[in-house]
């Protein structure tokens, strides 16, 4: 059975310190001594490398695509999108794809472990922090900790916003009565089961103020008869084709906070 090559070069590296103090006149006297091969010894007395320190040959990518692949997994770190495996090798095949070639199957297990600054760590769902924090004495260290900051920071309650979105639907319609001349007529309504999924965004200050609402309907345009309706007349309304939020959505309802807090800001 091979000797393993840890065990071999730890030999190696004793063997070179023991001639460098002079225990040994020489390599051959060292190789047997420590039982090396002579020729690897000299080799690395004389300052070769050994192998697993010698640059790697071959390469699937160049130095700078390596360095793309390196940004590509910092940026995804970032954002709190930690790359999988298959995401850098679809990233590497990416590099290359004007070379007609792709990376091997082994490649991205080579590829972290030359570069020992990245860790492979195993996920967890969500769903597990979530139902551990659901209780009271983690709702009341957040709490504390929340507010010892207000005071170091002398943030005011009045100062203090929280903005959530809520999806529900519209729409839930049902036989109603009605009355008609034509005791005949056929009389039809639209499909119970037709709804609409509505975004509402809301915003409260933990001094009991509020603004009105942005509301986000699915659709590109809203027509006027649709309109009829006992809503604030500050009520935004917006749309978009999901019926959720989005950057433009986003910017309108950050202008929106704006005009409505500057009035209730306290202090600076």
């Amino acid at each position: 059975m091979a000797e393993p090559y840890k065990m071999v070069e730890q030999r190696i590296s004793d063997a070179i310190d023991a001639i460098h103090g002079d225990w040994y006149s020489n390599c051959t006297e060292a190789a047997e001594a420590f039982e090396v091969p002579l020729r690897t010894l000299q080799r690395r007395f004389n300052g070769a490398p050994s192998k697993s320190t010698r640059p790697s040959t071959n390469k699937a990518l160049t130095d700078a695509q390596e360095q793309a692949i390196f940004d590509y997994i910092k940026h995804l770190d970032l954002i709190n999108m930690s790359a999988r495996p298959c995401m850098i090798v679809g990233a590497a095949n990416w590099l290359i794809r004007s070379e007609q070639r792709v990376v091997g199957s082994l490649w991205v297990g080579r590829f972290l472990k030359r570069n020992s600054q990245y860790y492979r760590r195993k996920q967890k769902p969500l769903a597990y922090d979530r139902k551990n924090s659901q209780n009271v004495t983690t709702f009341e260290e957040n709490f504390y900790k929340f507010k010892r900051a207000m005071e170091a920071c002398g943030i005011l309650d009045e100062n203090v916003w929280n903005m959530d979105e809520t999806g529900f639907r519209i729409g839930c319609g049902r036989a109603q009565l009605v009355v008609t001349l034509d005791p005949n007529k056929p009389l039809r309504m639209t499909d119970p089961d037709n709804r609409t999924y509505l975004t509402s965004v809301e915003c409260v200050s933990s001094g009991g103020w509020f603004i009105p609402p942005m509301l986000i309907l699915a659709g590109v345009h809203i027509l006027h008869k649709w309109g009829f309706n006992d809503l604030d007349g500050d009520t935004l309304i917006g749309t978009s084709e999901t019926g959720y939020s989005n950057d433009d959505l986003a910017m309108d309802w950050l202008k929106h906070c704006i005009e409505h807090i500057k009035n209730k800001r306290v202090g600076a």
